[in-house]
């Protein structure tokens, strides 16, 4: 996906949670990443609200927050089809109904700017695999996003 287009996506989810007085602009990134990779709000909320508590004082600050809600969320599981259509912008809900292996990849490495190495890391697969799948993944969303304009 090009730059233009990851743009967009980003605005995409500003468009969907736009900012909030006394939420930290870390709290939107956990929840949006989350609602990403879960596909459902309530998913999402829990993945958050236990992030949160799982927590410690010393990890405040950093990406300790969005690295636990991410781990937990994936440790959700899939349940289903994305739950999204209709209420997200339609190039946040195309990621949302991606392919699992390829929605995670994506949602990691381009969305959440997360390096190869921590992706592959967290995922248990090779760097070289997630780059390629979230190379899919943006192919994919690239032909959507073609065929939404004809």
């Amino acid at each position: 996906m090009r730059f233009r287009e990851q743009e967009r996506m980003i605005n995409c989810m500003e468009v969907l949670l736009p900012p909030i007085p006394n939420v930290p602009c870390v709290v939107r990134q956990c929840y949006l990443t989350a609602l990403m990779l879960s596909g459902s709000r309530r998913r999402a909320e829990r993945a958050l609200f236990e992030a949160i508590e799982l927590l410690e004082p010393q990890q405040i600050g950093g990406d300790a927050l969005l690295t636990i809600t991410i781990q937990t969320v994936l440790a959700m599981g899939e349940h289903g089809e994305a739950q999204l259509r209709g209420e997200l912008p339609e190039e946040l809900a195309a990621v949302a109904e991606l392919p699992q292996l390829e929605k995670r990849c994506y949602v990691l490495r381009i969305l959440a700017s997360w390096s190869a190495r921590a992706c592959a890391e967290t995922l248990g697969m090779s760097e070289r695999r997630v780059d390629e799948m979230a190379s899919q993944a943006a192919t994919c969303l690239a032909g959507l996003h073609q065929l939404a304009t004809i």
